[in-house]
């Protein structure tokens, strides 16, 4: 799989989750809701923005490592 085509399937599946929590707080709405927000979905999502942003910089590199290297 390829750096472009793992960061594309990252984005997509937190866009699924982000989908999926908006559905179910359309239901599910209490405080036990917005705890397992707090502890569950919103590091996840912290932590998908800081996987996206070293992809990018692994990505840049790559690039470079491609130039450098004449191929």
């Amino acid at each position: 799989m390829s750096l472009q085509t793992a960061q594309n399937r990252l984005r997509q599946s937190m866009k699924e989750i982000n989908h999926h929590w908006d559905h179910i707080t359309s239901q599910w709405d209490d405080p036990v809701s917005r705890k397992f927000y707090e502890q569950r979905i919103a590091p996840l999502e912290s932590m998908v923005r800081s996987s996206m942003a070293a992809m990018d910089k692994m990505a840049k590199q790559l690039a470079k490592a491609r130039n450098d290297c004449g191929s």
